[in-house]
């Protein structure tokens, strides 16, 4: 295919912005690959921790890989720390950023596959390597979610308070969150989630029936 060809084409997706979001729609396969994932995870029992965290870290990889949004590098070593996973937003990513819904440029991701819920001691561990990395959002994705009876204590209040203080966005995400995501979209994963850690609401109030949900 020619420059001219290619050029045209994306005319063509740039002025039709729902079939670009059609392409980055999760689709049933995929929904389905993720939740089979997840349900593995639930059931295994792992005899190491490094096995228990790497079968996270690869439901991640594969939610974040599946469309090529973005440039996916796992275990990237700092001078003082390993992240799991390091988001950087490519080509399709930006196009699709800059037309149809917002995405973050770079976004770096954590895992811990906890038998209990994460405590407020590691969100604040985190939270200081989201704030060395110069990243605006991280990722917390666990088993059993966060600690906090309500918004304001333990992790949750952690959270918050870092958001108001910092502007960074510790945005943590359960199985059960991650499960179903048959016509949605990155964007429609991550935005709600961190629109109610900045307008303080609850997340249901941000969530809309989707076009395609009577379809599934």
């Amino acid at each position: 295919m020619s420059d001219v060809d290619d050029l045209q084409v994306l005319e063509v997706f740039l002025n039709n912005p729902d079939i670009i979001k059609q392409r980055y729609r999760y689709t049933d396969k995929e929904s389905l690959e993720i939740n089979n994932l997840i349900y593995e995870i639930e059931q295994t029992q792992f005899d190491k921790t490094t096995d228990k965290g790497a079968i996270l870290e690869n439901l991640m990889y594969k939610i974040f890989n599946m469309h090529n949004m973005y440039k996916v590098h796992n275990n990237l070593r700092t001078s003082s720390n390993e992240i799991d996973l390091v988001l950087k937003l490519d080509i399709a990513g930006t196009i699709y950023k800059n037309n149809i819904q917002y995405l973050e440029d770079d976004v770096i991701v954590e895992c811990k596959n906890y038998s209990k819920k994460v405590d407020v001691t590691y969100v604040g561990k985190f939270a200081s390597l989201v704030n060395v990395s110069r990243c605006n959002v991280g990722l917390l994705i666990s088993k059993k979610g966060i600690t906090g009876r309500s918004e304001w204590s333990d992790a949750k209040g952690l959270i918050k308070k870092i958001m108001l203080r910092d502007g960074h966005f510790i945005l943590d995400f359960n199985l059960e969150e991650l499960r179903d995501l048959a016509g949605k979209t990155l964007a429609d994963i991550i935005n709600p989630k961190k629109d109610a850690l900045k307008f303080d609401v609850d997340i249901d109030s941000l969530l809309s029936t989707h076009e395609l949900e009577a379809s599934l």
